[in-house]
């Protein structure tokens, strides 16, 4: 869920031309922020009969953030939006390429 959208040039966008196109701005982007709009989008223009509680808290499961939805199960973060799992996961992919 936390890629929702993400295409091939979507670390360009990131990292480069959002980057470019915001430095005078005091705002800032995140790859995450993309996919919250592209939800909403999504939502908005098919007509999903979703309700604004589940919507929150969907976008809440994209950004990985549980505090914006504190009533809610906490694992399921671990299970879509897991920052430590994917971190384990880069230093074991990273320890093996060292390996071979």
């Amino acid at each position: 869920m936390p890629c929702l959208g993400h295409g091939p040039w979507s670390h360009v966008w990131d990292g480069l031309f959002m980057p470019e196109v915001l430095k005078n701005s005091d705002k800032t982007w995140k790859h995450e922020d993309g996919s919250e709009m592209m939800f909403d989008y999504l939502v908005r223009d098919n007509e999903v009969p979703i309700s604004a509680e589940d919507q929150s808290f969907v976008k809440a499961l994209i950004a990985g953030e549980p505090s914006r939805t504190p009533d809610e199960k906490a694992f399921l973060f671990d299970i879509v939006a897991n920052k430590e799992m994917v971190s384990m996961s880069t230093s074991l992919i990273t320890s093996i390429a060292i390996l071979i």
